[in-house]
């Protein structure tokens, strides 16, 4: 059975985002399971990707590769997605957006940890919402409700990246009061994982 997120509101105050009638507060919204669907003002639902729902994930996840022109995850990730989102020890969480029954997003995330805060970091992997479906308070909603998961799992602070051409998500981020940092992102992966350093 799929997880429903619903919504309870602190401190509303409705306000319109692009003609839509939106309720936030001062810390947004908190989710709570809940098997009752009560939809938010946009129209939105969010749910925890289930059996059920994993093709409409990877068809999701696939159509993110095509945006940023990389290629999609292969059959042996796609089981390993599987096992590692849906099984016994998941390794990260994944959400879909659901508007009028049909996905029109994503998120996914799992938790870091910070050792000068001394608390856990919320990494944000992947946030995306299908072209046809932009500008309509759809990205904000699944952006707001990965910031909530990190208030009400007592991080410290939420991370993510953001590529240097994607003009539209870093003046969101940038809108929304995210920092950006002055720090170089490294990789080590394939041959070079495996490699032992030069001493």
């Amino acid at each position: 059975m799929a997880v429903i997120v619903t919504w309870r509101v602190i401190y509303k105050t409705v306000w319109s985002y692009h003609g839509m009638n939106c309720i936030f507060g001062n810390r947004f919204l908190l989710p709570q399971t809940d098997p009752i669907i009560k939809e938010r003002m946009t129209g939105c639902t969010i749910t925890r990707v289930d059996n059920e729902t994993f093709s409409s994930f990877i068809t999701l996840l696939c159509q993110l590769a095509r945006y940023e022109d990389l290629p999609p995850p292969d059959m042996d990730a796609r089981k390993r997605l599987h096992n590692d989102i849906l099984g016994s020890n998941p390794k990260c969480e994944a959400y879909i957006g659901w508007f009028l029954k049909e996905p029109i997003g994503y998120v996914t995330f799992f938790l870091t940890y910070s050792t000068f805060l001394a608390l856990p970091t919320l990494y944000l992997e992947d946030i995306f919402v299908l072209e046809q479906y932009r500008g309509r308070g759809f990205g904000t909603s699944l952006f707001d409700f990965c910031r909530n998961e990190a208030d009400l799992r007592g991080c410290g602070r939420m991370d993510w990246m953001v590529l240097t051409w994607n003009m539209p998500s870093i003046q969101f981020y940038e809108k929304s009061g995210a920092t950006r940092l002055g720090w170089y992102p490294y990789r080590l992966e394939g041959e070079a994982l495996s490699r032992r350093s030069i001493r």
